[in-house]
């Protein structure tokens, strides 16, 4: 009220105002110089937008001064790579017929090691997994990242890369991920589709040991195939 009071004595001639103004606020005081007269009844030299505010504002260092952070790059995990992936409630109309037409049940019956002579309520609750296309250059598993999941080719074409090098290709009924995801260790390959688009049966690592726990012939060769991947990794390591 007193700095109202002020400026209402100042736009009608007042003489000049000594001293300052002492505005309170959050039990601090900010002096700011009152204003003056101007020579022809007006007001000149009012405080500043900032010179009114409190608290004032801190005093910024230079751009050259302040600390520059970089920020880690950010790690690609299994979740955050199934972004990239087409849902059932996105497909197109050629996408559902694809979807139609590929048999999971059939593939893990028939066509994979693992799940040979499975009990068929298990492989049921396996192909219950989450069904997803990718389209082409879509990285399904990255080398050097963790992968928490396995996947089964039901149409279309993945290679397998190392350094960025294609060492070899996964067609339709392969499964790939697996070691890495019983291992949970960074994958030794990058895993891309090659095809237009690619559909597959991803089984995430609690959903797929969920359903084999109580079955100890698939346990047993499980162990079989990741014993012969270390192998494999040993060897090779020898001949570099």
């Amino acid at each position: 009220m007193a700095a109202c009071r002020l400026l209402a004595a100042a736009r009608h001639g007042a003489g000049a105002a000594a001293g300052s103004l002492a505005l309170a606020a959050s039990g601090g005081l900010l002096d700011v110089p009152a204003p003056r007269p101007a020579p022809g009844g007006g007001l000149a030299d009012l405080p500043s937008a900032a010179q009114w505010r409190w608290p004032p504002r801190p005093s910024v260092a230079a751009p050259s001064a302040l600390l520059q952070c970089q920020a880690a790059p950010l790690r690609r995990t299994t979740s955050m790579r199934e972004m990239d992936y087409i849902h059932e409630e996105d497909y197109s109309g050629k996408m559902n017929e694809i979807s139609r037409s590929v048999d999971f049940r059939h593939m893990l019956e028939e066509g994979c090691f693992l799940f040979e002579g499975v009990a068929p309520h298990i492989i049921e609750r396996l192909v219950f997994g989450q069904k997803v296309f990718a389209s082409r250059g879509t990285l399904l598993i990255e080398e050097g990242e963790e992968n928490s999941a396995v996947f089964i080719l039901g149409y279309g074409e993945l290679s397998i890369n190392v350094n960025g090098t294609k060492v070899a290709d996964v067609r339709p009924g392969q499964v790939v991920g697996l070691y890495t995801m019983l291992k949970r260790s960074p994958a030794s390959a990058s895993v891309r589709v090659e095809s237009d688009i690619a559909y597959m049966l991803v089984l995430r690592h609690g959903h797929f040991m969920a359903c084999l726990d109580d079955n100890p012939e698939v346990l047993g060769k499980m162990q079989i195939l990741v014993h012969k991947r270390e192998l494999e990794n040993k060897k090779a390591q020898m001949l570099n």
